[in-house]
């Protein structure tokens, strides 16, 4: 199973000045881990993080995006993180 983030651009409103910063999917790192220890096949979580400082007042902001696998085909949407700041729509 292939995952994408939900959208081509991700604005993240800084919490400390508001600015508003797009991110792309690649200014995020890419993970994906397995566990096969599940009775109905193999577990898998698969991940965007991205770490950066507000352009404007150096705010460190961490966003992550997930989705995991089970049983496999079955995707069950994480719902995405982000402090520092806000995941805008």
């Amino acid at each position: 199973m292939e995952y994408r983030l939900p959208k081509d651009i991700i604005r993240i409103k800084c919490e400390s000045c508001e600015t508003i910063t797009e991110l792309h999917e690649s200014d995020f790192e890419y993970y994906e881990s397995s566990w096969e220890g599940s009775p109905m096949g193999t577990s898998t979580t698969y991940q965007y993080d991205a770490d950066f400082t507000c352009g404007c007042c150096g705010n460190r902001i961490k966003v992550c995006f997930q989705m995991s696998e089970y049983p496999i085909e079955a995707s069950n949407d994480i719902p995405p993180t982000c402090i520092g700041g806000e995941i805008l729509d």
